[in-house]
């Protein structure tokens, strides 16, 4: 990056560099107004400053970007913070970029203020759902600014300066597809759609075996669930496919019960939160075995056990130290937590808090046995019975787990949350194929007990 200061009367002229002309889309200093926030309005009374500053950390740290962060917190009525740099050539590069901005978006808006409007929205459109905001716009930061250097190409038409924004709003993604819920729900799972289109579109959804089932249009920044019902005529995974506006993705998703049979059923991956970059390409992010901070876990049977308990048992491992205890007198500093859920999302039986303290607290529905706790040099682990309580009252369980890491990212089982999302989904668990798949071996010879 390089910063001169050149005479007002150099304005227009090209710049050479090493014998060779560079363009310098050329800003008369002082002479713009920066434009107010604008786009459709949204309700700001469910913004939380906290929860939203950091999701922009990345781009307010970027000086090629920072306007648009400030863009995005101006439509929700949040004053940015100050740059983090104190390097005055970071400063000049934002400034120059943000300068670039405003010239481009005052003379898009002289060529079409619909599409103007229509830019601004996309670039900072957020997603508000009851307990959750994610920034959900282009993600490309290269591909922004060469499209505001291409606002700015000097002898560009007003037509050629339209066509350029339009091809740039028709490459981005028009919609948002993914699964909230497996099992926890009324009849099932949910999926969720969200239109990113400037237009209504009708949302249709199929089931595996099924026709295409209208469920209504979308409007533009709008999120829409749909429930998923069981179909034990299906297989497990069952492939739902769902359709907005003529675009199709098809989303596989376990609804149905889970055979629980020997040695147990692995809990596990945990994803982190979702990003927009994975929403848009349908892949989540954990947390890779052997790696600090990997979580898994076991459902299984614990012969040791009292006749009095169920006789069944989570067992789950943290791949991270164990924790201190606090010293007589003193509170206990953050720790690493997992949080269980039994039963159905909205109305969960029991949800169970363990820490790597080993303290156990029941925080909803039914309480239980306390967890028992494992440790050693680089993990710990504790091995939580199932209250006979948590179940559902056809013998089956429904069950959800999420790691709240004193100081890293959460990580959820079995769906990715989204930022800010308290209730995670559940999948249908049977614990009676155990003895069936128990029963099947030792006829065929395979084992003696279990």
């Amino acid at each position: 990056m390089l910063v001169a200061e050149l005479p007002l009367n150099a304005m227009g002229q090209s710049v050479w560099m090493d014998g060779r002309p560079l363009p310098a889309f050329w800003l008369l200093p002082d002479l713009y107004d920066a434009p107010g926030p604008s786009g459709s309005p949204i309700n700001r009374q469910s913004v939380n400053g906290d929860q939203v500053l950091p999701l922009l950390q990345t781009e307010l740290s970027d000086p090629t970007i920072r306007w648009r962060a400030e863009l995005a917190l101006g439509r929700l009525g949040i004053e940015p913070p100050d740059p983090a740099w104190t390097d005055p050539l970071l400063e000049a590069w934002a400034d120059q970029s943000k300068a670039r901005w405003i010239a481009a978006q005052l003379r898009l808006r002289a060529a079409d203020p619909r599409v103007a409007n229509r830019l601004i929205e996309t670039l900072t459109r957020w997603l508000v759902t009851p307990d959750t905001m994610l920034p959900a716009w282009p993600t490309q930061a290269d591909e922004i600014n060469d499209l505001v250097l291409a606002i700015l190409r000097p002898g560009a038409s007003d037509e050629a300066v339209t066509r350029t924004v339009l091809a740039f709003l028709e490459r981005q993604p028009q919609w948002l597809a993914w699964v909230v819920d497996d099992a926890g729900g009324v009849v099932g799972g949910a999926i969720a759609v969200v239109n990113l289109s400037p237009t209504p579109a009708l949302l249709s959804v199929r089931a595996p075996t099924g026709t295409w089932q209208a469920h209504g249009l979308v409007e533009p920044d709008d999120l829409a669930l749909v429930p998923v019902p069981s179909s034990p005529a299906s297989p497990s995974p069952a492939v739902w496919e769902v359709r907005l506006g003529g675009r199709t993705r098809a989303l596989p998703i376990t609804t149905d019960a889970i055979g629980l049979t020997p040695p147990g059923l692995t809990i596990g991956p945990f994803w982190h939160d979702w990003s927009l970059d994975g929403l848009i390409t349908g892949t989540g992010q954990s947390p890779g075995p052997g790696q600090t901070g990997w979580i898994g876990g076991l459902i299984q049977k614990d012969p040791r056990l009292d006749s009095d308990s169920s006789g069944w048992v989570v067992y789950v491992e943290v791949r991270r130290p164990p924790c201190d205890l606090p010293r007589p007198g003193q509170s206990a500093a953050s720790t690493d937590a997992v949080r269980l859920s039994f039963g159905p999302t909205n109305t969960p039986r029991a949800v169970v808090m363990v820490r790597c303290t080993g303290l156990t607290t029941f925080d909803a529905g039914a309480p239980g046995e306390v967890a028992m706790l494992n440790t050693s040099s680089d993990r710990w682990a504790f091995t939580l019975p199932i209250d006979r309580a948590w179940f559902e009252p056809d013998g089956t369980m429904l069950i959800g787990a999420q790691s709240l890491p004193g100081n890293g990212p959460r990580a959820t089982w079995p769906r990715p949350l989204l930022p800010g999302q308290q209730a995670g989904g559940r999948v249908r668990v049977d614990p009676s194929a155990w003895h069936l798949h128990a029963s099947v071996e030792r006829q065929s010879g395979a084992v003696t007990s279990r």
